[in-house]
């Protein structure tokens, strides 16, 4: 009788550290379904019935593996392509000069995975003028 809350505490610690396991496992590999995570797990010593390793990530909010590689949270995402990503802006500016308006369409990009608190890498990619009158590059005027 001594014996069986100790028992018990061992069994709930051994459970919540395959309950972590399974979950870490679908986290990092969304495509494996509940038999490869169990033979996964059994490879890390820890022998548990597919069934058990459905119920733990059905109460962690997991959906089975073919919606689970399907459904990507945008988080996620963002997460794994950070240091890829780049914002691209167009925007246009109105200047009046010696020849009348003159329209700059601007093409900028930014890379997104510098913080913000540092200098944010900007590239000027594109820049051209449209005049009042007809269109023109930035660096030769309307004829006339």
């Amino acid at each position: 009788m001594g014996l069986q809350p100790e028992t018990e505490r061992l069994r709930a610690a051994a459970c919540k550290e395959i309950a972590d396991l399974t979950v870490r496992i679908a986290r990092e590999a969304p495509s494996w379904g509940y038999s490869r995570i169990q033979g996964a797990l059994a490879n890390l010593g820890h022998r548990v019935a597919r069934t058990t390793v459905a119920k733990i990530l059905k109460q962690h909010g997991f959906d089975p593996a073919p919606q689970r590689g399907k459904r990507t949270p945008w988080s996620t995402f963002l997460k794994s392509h950070w240091e890829c990503l780049a914002a691209a802006d167009f925007f246009t500016v109105e200047v009046w000069g010696l020849r009348g308006l003159v329209t700059f369409y601007v093409l900028i990009v930014m890379e997104l995975s510098r913080p913000v608190q540092k200098l944010i890498r900007r590239r000027i990619v594109g820049c051209s003028a449209t005049y009042a009158r007809g269109k023109c590059s930035s660096s030769q005027p309307p004829d006339g």
